[in-house]
């Protein structure tokens, strides 16, 4: 009788164990991460609580780290990997194609290597890519501009157009975002390669955003370009590590982010010719936990629309435009490399009025965030994967 009352009582909890691991893995499978097989990508995450409500999806995976990203068209995504590789996806067949691409003395060490990524304006009939990178220069380093002709899976007709002034012994704060505007000109940001005093000195590139036109030179109608001494091709100074630029689609106002110290990234609404503050006033303090500057405000430099303390390294910048996400027309979205999320804001009249941290359970660092022709996010992630973000 003993026997069998244990035999049961052995049923009752393998009975019971499988019941709950059902219940378990169903809630998971609906409200965290999961991975099984789509009928496109692998599905990642699932979100039914937000609204609105998504889905994450990997489309490419196994790969470096990949910085930057741009569309070549409604079917191809084209990146680059900051170890020196450029390589393409066509998003209906799923084939990834490596791009043939050399750089002499691509600098890949640190915060350096191959960057970002853009588009001609005309691409379609000059198929013109723009590249920014970091380069050895003798023993020392700086941002560079290049460009290449896309032909089939090869960069042909490769040129350095640019080279950042001056140049350091550092492998830190490259700074690299760039976006072209509606009259053809492309703006660049410029690390101040953690030499932050260059960013209050107008004879350096270092800590600014650039305006250049096609071919790297500087605009005639910057602001310093006839003040003696200072750099033609500066448009804004006083910035730490800028790595997220966009401008806005319907008003072209231009906002650049950008990687505070300890607490203090910012995100800013350019002007031409102002001045931001770095390093004479900051929200934020050194990594000692000392005090930097002279405080957060000063006459005669801006302050930003938005400020993290504490930091969450924000590494590219989106202003959402298309109609997969109605909700979401119009927010900021940053991606995070510290804490680890997409960070996304709503915003009226340059205020931020709500924030949002989404996908912080992947605990990825997010590296780029764009918007696809069709309305899908897409973003990178340092541990080698490009995600698809879709509505549910």
């Amino acid at each position: 009788m003993r026997h069998k009352f244990i035999n049961y009582k052995h049923s009752f909890f393998i009975i019971f164990a499988f019941l709950f691991s059902q219940s378990y893995f169903l809630s998971l499978a609906q409200s965290s991460s999961v991975q099984k097989k789509d009928s496109q990508f692998e599905l990642l995450f699932e979100n039914k609580t937000n609204n609105p409500p998504f889905k994450v999806e990997i489309i490419a995976k196994d790969l470096g780290i990949p910085w930057g990203m741009v569309f070549l068209n409604e079917k191809e995504l084209l990146w680059t990997e900051k170890q020196g590789k450029v390589k393409k996806i066509n998003l209906e067949t799923k084939k990834i194609s490596p791009i043939s691409l050399s750089i002499k003395n691509l600098y890949y060490h640190g915060q350096g290597g191959l960057l970002d990524v853009a588009l001609h304006p005309n691409f379609k009939q000059n198929q013109w890519v723009y590249f920014s990178y970091g380069l050895s220069v003798g023993k020392k380093q700086t941002t560079a501009l290049g460009r290449a002709k896309l032909k089939g899976n090869k960069m042909t007709s490769f040129k350095t157009l640019f080279l950042a002034q001056d140049d350091y012994n550092s492998n830190r704060h490259f700074g690299s975002r760039m976006q072209f505007d509606d009259k053809g000109f492309l703006f660049i940001t410029i690390g101040d390669r953690a030499k932050k005093k260059e960013a209050q000195n107008l004879s350096s590139h270092l800590g600014k955003l650039l305006r250049l036109d096609e071919n790297g030179k500087a605009v005639k109608d910057n602001p310093f370009f006839n003040t003696k001494g200072a750099k033609p091709e500066i448009y804004s100074y006083g910035h730490r590590n800028p790595q997220g630029l966009f401008i806005h689609p319907e008003t072209k106002e231009i906002y650049l982010q950008e990687h505070g110290p300890r607490g203090g990234d910012e995100i800013n609404l350019i002007k031409k010719g102002r001045n931001y503050g770095w390093p004479v006033i900051t929200h934020g303090r050194a990594y000692s936990g000392l005090k930097i500057g002279e405080g957060t405000h000063k006459k005669g430099m801006e302050q930003p629309i938005k400020y993290w303390v504490p930091s969450i390294a924000p590494s590219s910048l989106l202003i959402y435009s298309g109609k997969k996400f109605p909700n979401w027309l119009g927010n900021f979205f940053s991606s995070s490399l510290v804490l680890t999320h997409l960070n996304r804001l709503q915003i009226q009249n340059n205020k931020v009025i709500k924030e949002d941290r989404l996908l912080s359970n992947l605990d990825f660092r997010f590296r780029h965030v764009i918007e696809g022709p069709k309305g899908f996010l897409y973003l990178s992630v340092d541990q080698g994967m490009i995600l698809k973000l879709s509505p549910l």
